[in-house]
């Protein structure tokens, strides 16, 4: 079973996002936060095989959790999720060590393949920013 971490703000975002994962045969919703302290308490407590993290969150942003997680688990998996979109949020996740970068404008259609490349060893990044596992 693998097992995933959804951290977002937005209770609503993580409602969504739990529906389009938990139809997926083999992939649990272990657990959600709503900070990047949550998304750090939850990744020691649960230990996630993947993490999906929002950049701006209170208290503690997405990019500061990717780094502290990463940190603390050097091979953990994260997809970075977030309303902003372009070439430098995605470059600074990739540059932090996060597996791939997606908007949320794109979470019904590219959310799943998203996980499953990064779960198969891959990246996800937006297209003319293919970048290597």
């Amino acid at each position: 079973m693998i097992r995933i971490l959804i951290v977002d703000d937005h209770l609503m975002t993580r409602k969504v996002i739990r529906e389009l994962l938990e139809n997926h045969d083999g992939w649990q919703v272990i657990a959600e936060g709503s900070d990047g302290h949550e998304a750090i308490l939850h990744t020691k407590t649960h230990d996630p095989h993947i993490v999906l993290l929002d950049i701006q969150m209170p208290n503690m942003g997405g990019f500061e959790a990717t780094r502290q997680i990463l940190e603390m688990f050097p091979r953990m998996l994260i997809l970075i999720i977030s309303t902003h979109d372009g070439p430098y949020f995605a470059k600074a996740s990739h540059s932090l060590g996060a597996k791939g970068f997606l908007s949320k404008i794109h979470l019904p259609h590219k959310l799943v393949p998203a996980i499953e490349s990064i779960l198969n060893g891959g990246s996800h990044f937006p297209g003319d920013m293919a970048m290597p596992a």
